[in-house]
């Protein structure tokens, strides 16, 4: 009895792996190549496979297991006559490119009343369309070209989809059902197939010929390369380009847009004409007069920099402008110079335009605008003044371009240069008087609700924080005008925080003395007393201002410093180095 045949209960640890005696553990995969295709296998066939002998078969090879000269190989093996290649492999990016036309007829109302010129426009429109026919699944794709200000909705005509064949019978032209596409490759390949006949093929496009997409009528008249070898190589009809050139001869034509494209390239014409005779000196400027002008003289500007003084005025002051003199037209327009904080908006400060010498009497009440008589370079001279709308403006410099252009066409090659300073107006700050310090709370507390509306805590040195957070300085002391003898035995300990320059005041308790010592003075920062600072300009007492043999004072309290401990001492010698006089142990 073999293994496989005894009989074993179902149960965990009972049973036997399916592993046993399998040496080759591989994912097998579910598609294999054959003859360059990859074809989907079914498992069971697989597992057979791979059971004979653990051997991995020849024609399931993937391509990236091969060298590349067995890759190379294969792709070179000529094919056996039962091979079989699919047509989706086989066509696959395979588009056949027609180029056609269909017309529209709309309404005249639709264009306007005005009556149409018939040779301009007619009541037909011309759309020049591009129809690709895909080999690989015999559907179609009609796209519209573009053209510049149609007014029309173009692109995309048709999606790409089977288009039917319409029939037409006594009720007219019938589509046949769209259901009726072709699915997958047999139907297309079946010629006598009822549903593949309803369907446009290759067979049906001809240059010349006209087909029906879904009720709109095209006109081929060229196709591409390919599609022609298509023609020639696999339909045997090859397109001869007689053919093509009468079938573009007959082709309809949007009368507008070949009137438009006529007048476009002769403008195009012209204007390559008149820049070519006026680069060579063949014509002169009076013979096309502006428009040759302006070819000679676009993009040239001459720019002028002046000032305009009008302190006369209430809140007036002086503003720098640039004055630019455009030489295709003759026009100016004036910008003012950008200031920092100045408070005005900085732009165009005059439209271009021609600019009158004289302000028009229309501008003041009466009179005509034109008056005719208009700014010229002529008229525009460094060191001038000029008038431009009853504003008078001194022209102090210009530009490098327009120096060049005065010596070539005035023969003034020592235009001068002005250095204009403005008057600086001082600026009074005015600032809201501090109130006085209240005494509650530390100054910088109080100081932080005078400057802000929500109060914010006073800024620390957090860096000082942490390098002298655990640094204090002690001093001995007592009271520097005691009242009594009793005040005269009182001894205080003072310390000084080095990490935030506060102070605390310790008594000592003494004995029978009938005072309680402890804490005398809580730890804070304890400002100077000097009444000419002002409240609001207080300085705390800092390291450098404790002394042995020095009287400080701690809120209206006088302490004399008389000792001083070890470390304090070490710490202040490091200070202040060659002071050891000051400090006594």
């Amino acid at each position: 009895m073999s293994r496989t045949d005894v009989q074993i209960p179902k149960i965990p640890g009972l049973g036997f792996s399916h592993h046993v005696g399998k040496s080759d553990f591989r994912k097998a995969s579910r598609f294999a190549y054959k003859d360059g295709q990859c074809i989907y296998t079914p498992r069971e066939e697989q597992e057979q496979a791979r059971m004979l002998g653990d051997r991995p078969l020849t024609n399931t090879r993937h391509p990236f297991e091969m060298s590349s000269s067995e890759w190379m190989a294969s792709k070179n093996v000529v094919q056996s006559e039962n091979s079989f290649t699919p047509r989706y492999a086989l066509l696959d990016k395979k588009v056949l490119r027609y180029f056609g036309v269909y017309v529209d007829t709309v309404d005249p109302s639709v264009i306007g009343s005005a009556p149409l010129d018939a040779q301009v426009r007619d009541n037909n429109f011309v759309h020049e369309c591009t129809i690709l026919y895909y080999l690989e699944d015999g559907t179609m794709q009609v796209g519209e070209k573009r053209q510049d200000n149609s007014g029309m909705m173009q692109g995309q005509v048709v999606k790409r989809t089977h288009v039917p064949k319409p029939v037409y019978n006594e009720e007219g032209w019938i589509l046949p059902n769209p259901n009726e596409a072709p699915n997958g490759t047999a139907s297309l390949l079946n010629e006598s197939s009822q549903s593949a006949s309803s369907f446009y093929t290759p067979d049906d496009f001809e240059i010349g010929g006209e087909i029906n997409i879904f009720g709109r009528l095209f006109y081929i008249f060229d196709c591409d390369q390919f599609t022609r070898d298509y023609h020639d190589q696999v339909l045997g009809r090859p397109i001869e380009p007689e053919v093509v050139h009468t079938a573009r001869q007959n082709a309809p034509k949007d009368k507008y847009i070949a009137h438009v494209t006529r007048q476009k390239t002769a403008k195009m014409e012209l204007a390559h004409r008149h820049t070519a005779f006026a680069a060579s000196g063949i014509i002169k400027e009076e013979d096309h007069g502006a428009y040759l002008k302006f070819l000679q003289w676009d993009t040239k500007v001459l720019r002028f920099y002046c000032v305009w003084d009008d302190r006369q005025t209430m809140y007036g002051d002086q503003r720098k402008f640039v004055i630019r003199y455009y030489l295709a037209n003759d026009t100016m327009d004036m910008v003012e110079e950008k200031v920092a904080n100045s408070g005005r908006t900085t732009g165009n400060f005059l439209k271009r335009g021609r600019v009158p010498k004289k302000t028009p009497a229309s501008i003041v009440g009466t009179g005509d605008v034109h008056t005719g008589d208009y700014y010229t370079p002529a008229d525009l001279m460094v060191g001038d003044t000029i008038t431009i709308y009853n504003r008078i403006f001194f022209i102090y410099g210009c530009d490098e371009f327009t120096r060049r252009y005065y010596a070539q066409n005035f023969g003034i090659t020592d235009m001068p240069e002005y250095d204009v300073e403005l008057e600086q107006q001082p600026n009074a700050i005015v600032r809201a008087p501090v109130p006085p310090y209240t005494g509650f709370g530390t100054q910088e507390d109080s100081f932080g609700s005078v400057l802000y509306l929500v109060p914010k805590p006073p800024h620390r040195s957090f860096q000082k924080m942490l390098d002298n957070e655990k640094k204090r300085l002690r001093f001995r002391a007592r009271l520097a005008k005691p009242k009594d003898s009793l005040d005269e035995q009182r001894r205080f300990i003072i310390t000084y925080f080095m990490g935030d320059d506060s102070i605390s005041v310790y008594e000592e308790t003494i004995n029978n003395s009938g005072r309680v010592g402890g804490k005398f003075l809580e730890r804070s920062k304890i400002a100077k007393p000097d009444p000419e600072l002002g409240a609001s300009n207080l300085e705390y007492y800092e390291i450098q201002d404790l002394i042995i043999d020095t009287v400080v004072t701690f809120n209206c309290h006088e302490f004399y410093l008389m000792e001083i401990d070890e470390y304090s001492r070490k710490i202040l010698l490091k200070m202040f180095p060659g002071r050891e006089d000051l400090l006594k142990k």
